[in-house]
């Protein structure tokens, strides 16, 4: 039964959302979001080719503001699906040393551990690319690394496999590292690289997209840990007020972040039969799966 659903700021195509969005919103004055959003519920409801609205990857704390919008409307809301982001608030923390302060004493000393091997914090060069040109070049090695990991090791796609998705971060990379919008992150030891970060900053917030790390056999090695540990210094010193990890329930995520908070994938439906039948087959699956 085929739905009819509009996106917010996504295509609804599943390998070209691969590309991944959070923190999904409109683009308006913090004080304005409410309004704007009814506004456009209301263009919406002026037409009749749509069943569902999918609002993906909203903060937990905006949507409770954003469903205010709704107050009136011949509208439902519901929650699809709920995940957590795990984030570093800067406040407070001036360097490195701060930073690994406020960790637990197992990840502090993985971290310790793993740049003593690779020749001690002061041999460790960090660095953002000072260009477009630059950071293509380090987004290059980003992909070659990332890949690399996902597809021989874990046997996955990686988040580059798809060829419109890989030209879309090239032509951002190398229009927004100019604007200060996209950094490139590089953190080389004496003898190889550690690896790459690649982050989006706006909003106060330094949000790490994707990285690219040197695994190796040693697995005292922590090139993550080291390279996130040292971004957050970074950002911090240069004045940002949170390091954000975004969505997924990892382990290091957990382990390097100081705040966790929600993200949701909402449906905001019409009144409409074929809906009433959707949902009442979710839940005979459901009860079938739980009988199971």
């Amino acid at each position: 039964m085929p739905l009819r659903r509009y996106a917010l700021n996504e295509t609804g195509c599943a390998a070209l959302d691969r590309v991944g969005l959070e923190h999904n919103g409109l683009l308006a004055e913090g004080g304005d979001q409410v309004p704007a959003f009814r506004a456009l519920l209301e263009h919406l409801l002026q037409r009749r080719d749509w069943d569902e609205l999918l609002v993906g990857w909203v903060r937990a704390d905006r949507w409770e503001t954003l469903r205010r919008a709704l107050v009136g409307l011949p509208l439902t809301p519901r929650v699809e699906e709920c995940k957590p982001y795990f984030y570093v608030e800067l406040s407070g923390i001036a360097d490195l040393a701060d930073y690994l302060s406020g960790l637990s004493a197992n990840t502090r000393y993985q971290i310790r551990r793993a740049m003593r091997l690779y020749g001690g914090p002061e041999a460790l060069h960090q660095e953002a690319a000072r260009d477009a040109e630059q950071a293509i070049e380090w987004f290059e090695q980003l992909v070659r690394l990332h890949q690399r990991h996902w597809q021989m090791r874990r046997g996955f796609q990686g988040a580059f496999a798809h060829p419109r998705v890989l030209d879309f971060h090239r032509r951002l990379v190398r229009a927004a590292v100019p604007r200060g919008v996209v950094e490139m992150f590089r953190v080389r030891a004496p003898a190889h690289e550690v690896g790459y970060l690649y982050n989006l900053r706006g909003g106060g917030s330094v949000c790490n997209y994707q990285g690219g790390l040197n695994y190796s056999d040693d697995q005292r090695l922590k090139p993550g840990l080291v390279c996130h540990a040292l971004a957050v210094a970074h950002a911090a010193r240069q004045g940002w007020d949170r390091y954000d990890l975004l969505v997924g329930d990892s382990q290091y995520k957990r382990s390097l972040a100081s705040d966790r908070g929600e993200m949701l994938r909402v449906r905001i439906q019409r009144p409409r039969w074929r809906l009433g039948v959707v949902r009442a087959v979710d839940r005979l699956l459901e009860s079938s799966e739980e009988r199971a």
